[in-house]
């Protein structure tokens, strides 16, 4: 009976190690893995490298047909690597994505990442990501951006960081957006040459127009969508080579007066936009 229990047990360490320790099992196991926590459709590995006790590399995943909110997107990676599992259970290295393209996704008609990487439970980076034409923006948009840091899961209110973004929309110049949580606020800065003011607050309140009150840019014009209270004003007058900003309006083009314009959507988290001009 001893005999027995000892060679059950050295069969199930051996499973184990075969498992953890070895490529082959690494292939194996990983599949079977990656099917239980994606239920996709269609799931494609082209290689399996490494052990999980050294570390994998994943070549050309591809994900598609996900239930619910992923909807029918296909979801394309050149290279995922994932840390040793001790350092993996430690939170001391975590996941590398490399080479990211998503067709269809929920929040956008296409999306490109260089890479993802972060630690599991932590913070992740995005960097050079490009997203065409925002889902919930009732316009064609490209906004790209050069780093992006969230924490996880990734949300808009776990955003850290947002650098060096330029936001293209059909009627205003690009527009950029730098951003960082200051104080426990996530504070979001633009700047633009030009931009139409109406463009511009449909987009940051999902609303479809924007109502101007009078020729002057001095009155503070609340508006609330979609349970954001956004105000704005414009405060100090710019250096003398700031271009103004124009808006156009239905009855024609709308000049206001000098200055930045600072909105503030008071949600959490709270986002204050200051829009300065560059010349």
């Amino acid at each position: 009976m001893l005999l027995v229990t000892v060679a059950f047990l050295a069969l199930g360490l051996w499973g184990v190690w075969f498992l953890i320790g070895t490529t082959e099992g690494a292939r194996r196991l990983v599949p079977v893995v990656l099917r239980s926590l994606l239920p996709a459709k269609t799931l494609r590995l082209g290689g399996i490298d490494g052990t999980l006790l050294r570390g994998l590399r994943l070549s050309q995943v591809s994900v598609a047909d996900l239930p619910g909110w992923w909807g029918r997107s296909r979801l394309v990676m050149d290279e995922v690597t994932i840390a040793p599992l001790p350092q993996l259970l430690a939170r001391s290295a975590g996941v590398r994505v490399r080479g990211i393209e998503w067709f269809a996704a929920p929040f956008a008609a296409h999306a490109t990442a260089a890479s993802l990487e972060g630690v599991l439970a932590g913070r992740w980076t995005v960097r050079e990501a490009q997203i065409r034409d925002v889902a919930w923006w009732d316009t064609t948009s490209l906004l790209d951006v050069q780093r992006v840091d969230a924490l996880w899961p990734l949300r808009l209110d776990h955003l850290e960081l947002v650098e060096n973004a330029r936001l293209r929309l059909p009627f205003s110049e690009p527009i950029v957006l730098n951003g960082a949580v200051r104080g426990g606020r996530f504070d979001l800065t633009l700047y633009a040459n030009t931009l139409d003011v109406h463009e511009v607050v449909a987009v940051a309140t999902n609303a479809v127009v924007f109502e101007a009150t009078g020729t002057r840019a001095a009155k503070v014009v609340p508006r609330t969508a979609a349970g954001i209270e956004l105000t704005v004003t414009p405060t100090s007058v710019p250096p003398a080579s700031t271009v103004p900003r124009t808006s156009s309006s239905p009855a024609g083009t709308v000049a206001p007066s000098a200055g930045l314009v600072i909105a503030t959507m008071m949600q959490a988290p709270t986002v204050k936009l200051a829009c300065a001009g560059v010349g």
